[in-house]
């Protein structure tokens, strides 16, 4: 143990290790360690399908999330476009600009929108964490 206390494995090899040392003489002779051994066996014949697929899942939400994410800042940015031209515009002009632009953005709920477009891949989430617990 102490000459392997500071060596990092993935997975693959920490199984490999445990069913190597699983599979030597002084295991394989003793009935004491069938618990172990039987334990082992568990783990070796798992294959993780539950796992597989919520991260499969996770992986199409986030993926449908962030894309809904850059849709939304693409249509901020091409509406900030627009508000700087009609700025830039208006200032050769009068200050009517100024009175539309405040205005709309009273009665702007794109915030609202916004937040209800995320809001169902947030509840994907927030279920699928759930279903992992349970």
């Amino acid at each position: 143990i102490e000459n392997n206390k500071d060596k990092n494995v993935n997975s693959k090899e920490f199984l490999h290790s445990v069913n190597k040392s699983l599979s030597s003489d002084i295991f394989m002779e003793d009935s004491r360690t069938n618990k172990i051994k039987k334990l082992w066996k568990e783990v070796n014949n798992y294959n993780f399908n539950k796992e597989n697929k919520l991260i499969a899942e996770l992986e199409k939400n986030n993926k449908e999330k962030f894309e809904n994410v850059f849709n939304i800042l693409e249509n901020e940015l091409r509406k900030n476009y627009k508000l700087k031209k009609d700025l830039k515009n208006s200032l050769n002009k009068d200050n009517k600009l100024f009175l539309k632009v405040s205005a709309e953005t009273k009665k702007n709920n794109d915030f609202v929108e916004y937040n209800k477009s995320l809001r169902k891949y947030n509840d994907k989430f927030i279920q699928s964490a759930k279903n992992l617990i349970s």
